[in-house]
């Protein structure tokens, strides 16, 4: 498979949201956020944003990408919280309950 897009520094893909209508203070702050998560990452948080041409909507900000994706970060850490609760509290602890009554504390070795 040929790939025909060059690699681009944060600075040419900073560049190129700038020209596609993302507004930001500098483009030092386009770069510092591709820096933390990353062009590809953070294009989920603008697609929605986006024109079928590649630009996007006029006014769209940073500021307002990068909202979005602290607040996808936030929920997927108290998501992912919940989920540990779930399975040590009912899973695996109750497993291990039932198992060990039932088999007694050496019931894997069978």
């Amino acid at each position: 498979m040929n790939y025909t897009k060059q690699a681009l520094t944060f600075g040419q893909q900073a560049a190129q949201l700038q020209s596609r209508g993302l507004v930001a203070a500098t483009t030092a702050e386009i770069e510092a956020r591709l820096r933390d998560v990353s062009y590809y990452r953070l294009s989920a948080y603008w697609h929605t944003f986006k024109r079928p041409d590649e630009s996007l909507v006029p006014g769209t900000t940073l500021e307002q990408v990068w909202r979005r994706y602290v607040f996808d970060r936030h929920l997927r850490l108290l998501v992912m919280d919940a989920i540990e609760r779930v399975e040590v509290a009912i899973l695996r602890t109750r497993m291990v309950e039932q198992f060990t009554v039932r088999h007694g504390p050496f019931g894997h070795r069978m």
